[in-house]
């Protein structure tokens, strides 16, 4: 039973977008509490990984929406775009705290404040959610068959 349902895990495009995410969560907080900046600027303006991951999740929607079928039935193709477009959503998921102040600069104790953790574990607790869903679901359509 538990094999079965780790099979179900890894077929599913889920289980690489909730650890894409994660990568990308842990990755950026890492880096930037090490003393590193995520964020570009030009000309005065600056942009947030917020927006790189905006254009992450974008490319990888056009991708998919635009390969042939035979590709999006090849497992790695689909769980390597997963895990991209997972990446791109933890980018988004971890600036959260910019969407909260507006789009404006803010700072590292706002980054880490407890608001915007909580935000960031509860969109990660809601995809775990679906995740579960999911498969509870695919293993009750199973058995019916």
């Amino acid at each position: 039973m538990v094999e079965k349902l780790k099979d179900r895990a890894l077929r599913m495009p889920l289980t690489y977008i909730i650890l894409g995410a994660l990568v990308a969560i842990v990755s950026a907080r890492t880096y930037v509490l090490l003393g590193g900046d995520l964020n570009l600027s030009y000309g005065g303006v600056t942009f947030h990984h917020f927006f790189t991951g905006a254009i992450i999740v974008a490319a990888i929607g056009v991708i998919v929406f635009e390969l042939d079928g035979k590709y999006m039935r090849d497992r790695f193709t689909k769980s390597l775009l997963a895990f991209i477009f997972g990446t791109g959503l933890g980018m988004i998921i971890d600036e959260s705290t910019l969407l909260l102040v507006g789009g404006q600069s803010y700072t590292l104790a706002q980054y880490y404040s407890p608001l915007n953790l909580s935000i960031e574990f509860g969109a990660l607790g809601l995809l775990f959610a679906l995740f579960l869903l999911r498969l509870f679901i695919s293993s009750f359509s199973n058995k019916r068959r």
